[in-house]
């Protein structure tokens, strides 16, 4: 069958008449063309005014209870027909075992009593809705995000896995074979290491920051009654805020939160107390490099242990985190071309966690950038800032700091509430903060939060290459040790 087949295609092949004329060949432009006018010529004409930025506007926050004693927090918007809901336990990462917050947030939105674990996304893909767990240091979070025309059977479906979650064994299974797989990636990965390197260096044996991933044999012992364990004392009316934000109104947000939600029982004990501060910072070695050949780059971190929990002094230290990164970014960036970027980072914490400095530099220039960032530090320790660049530091601030552009924004800012255990005007009154903020203050906050005394700095990537210009810097002593394995 094959012959005759081969001939007809061999034979169609060959059809098709006389041979076609060659094509004309493309017309030439013998000068330039003139451009033609458009009706958006005069926009055009010049770049647009970049204007000044917005103005923290916070909307108005109502502030309800269920009868169970959660507290829910709600904005009202009609701008787009959505609806997002965040709840939110003030109890995280730092109030659990090692491993346990990590697995929850993979298997909770499966945990379905009245729906079979696989088909839970199934019915999450149906609604048309986002959804996500998070596990945080201090708090353990759940969202969702949908059309506000589908908001009872979406938060229905959302209390069902708040209320009474059923963590089954296939599902958890799942969960530990993804964890598997992330731990092995993230220990290959240079972040990853900078990670552990950093809270091996600055917690103590036994310390919840110490260790940022669970170790295997730890994933492999969890069951379903751990994690079911975890939920109930994460999620309790003490301890819950439900943050809702979008298209719906109070009279009919309330009695569907109250029928999703109502549910929730626990005790009603206080947030356990914060975990042990650790030490001062360890005197030297001051730089650590872990020794990664293959990495093309040095990736760097300036590290301090940051305050214990929110404080007033806050706002002044964002501000001058955003004034230093912007610093190094044009010095690092725009000047020398030996980076990407720049990234600074001041957290809010219930404990101390780390004030970051991070930044991938081009391996032979690793310890020209370090010098560099230590020099911004000292002149922003030694010098407040002009007036005039106070304003603009300020102008924005707040926008940088809470965001409630989008409905989803909006219900994540609420959630900062909760988190921190702030007041609900918090957001009201950022504005008022972010004014009494001066070039002194600015000063202050890197003075006392960043001394160049406590600043640990660590590097991954070639250590033969990256440890000689460390060294010749004469700014500490440095140290060279291969990467922690499993």
């Amino acid at each position: 069958m094959r012959a005759p087949l081969f001939a007809l295609i061999i034979a169609c092949a060959s059809c098709g008449g006389a041979a076609r004329a060659p094509a004309p060949p493309m017309p030439r432009l013998d000068g330039p063309v003139a451009a033609r006018a458009t009706p958006d010529d005069p926009f055009r004409a010049a770049l647009p005014d970049p204007g000044s930025p917005g103005a923290l506007a916070a909307p108005p926050i109502v502030e309800r209870r269920l009868k169970n004693g959660v507290r829910v927090l709600f904005v009202e918007r009609h701008d787009v027909p959505l609806l997002s809901v965040r709840v939110v336990s003030d109890r995280g990462a730092d109030q659990a075992d090692a491993g346990m917050p990590q697995f929850w947030e993979r298997s909770v939105l499966r945990a379905c009593e009245a729906v079979k674990w696989w088909e839970v996304n199934e019915a999450w893909n149906d609604l048309g809705a986002e959804w996500s767990a998070t596990a945080l240091p201090d708090a353990s979070i759940l969202d969702v995000h949908v059309l506000s025309k589908l908001a009872e059977p979406a938060v229905e479906l959302f209390g069902a896995l708040v209320v009474k979650p059923v963590f089954r064994e296939k599902s958890i299974e799942l969960a530990r074979q993804r964890l598997r797989a992330q731990l092995v990636i993230d220990h290959a990965r240079a972040d990853g290491q900078l990670e552990l390197a950093m809270a091996r260096h600055f917690y103590p044996a036994g310390h919840l920051y110490r260790e940022p991933w669970a170790p295997l044999d730890v994933l492999d012992k969890i069951k379903p009654g751990h994690l079911e364990a975890y939920h109930r004392y994460a999620f309790t009316p003490a301890h819950v805020t439900i943050a809702v934000a979008g298209d719906i109104t109070e009279a009919k947000l309330l009695p569907l939160l109250e029928r999703a939600f109502g549910g929730l029982t626990g005790p009603t004990v206080g947030p356990q107390a914060p975990p042990p501060p650790p030490p001062a910072t360890p005197p030297d070695p001051r730089f650590f490099v872990i020794d990664m050949p293959d990495e093309t780059q040095g990736h760097v971190v300036f590290a301090w242990l940051g305050p214990e929990r929110y404080h007033d002094g806050f706002v002044s230290l964002a501000i001058a985190m955003g004034d230093i990164e912007d610093a190094l970014f044009k010095k690092l960036r725009q000047e020398k071309s030996i980076t990407y970027g720049v990234h600074a980072d001041a957290p809010l914490g219930r404990g101390r966690r780390l004030i970051t400095i991070r930044s991938s530099i081009d391996t032979a220039r690793v310890g020209e950038a370090v010098k560099d960032v230590f020099a911004v530090l000292e002149a922003r320790a030694k010098t407040a800032p002009g007036e005039a660049e106070v304003t603009e530091m300020k102008a924005g601030a707040a926008t940088d700091l809470v965001r409630f552009d989008r409905v989803d924004s909006t219900a994540a800012s609420l959630g900062l509430i909760a988190t921190y255990g702030r007041p609900t005007d918090w957001f009201a009154t950022a504005p008022a903060r972010i004014a009494a903020v001066t070039g002194e203050t600015l000063r202050l906050a890197v003075e006392r939060h960043l001394p160049l005394g406590g600043v640990r700095v660590f590097v991954a990537g070639d250590a033969k290459k990256i440890a000689p210009q460390l060294g010749a810097l004469g700014l500490g002593t440095v140290e060279a040790r291969g990467p922690k394995g499993l």
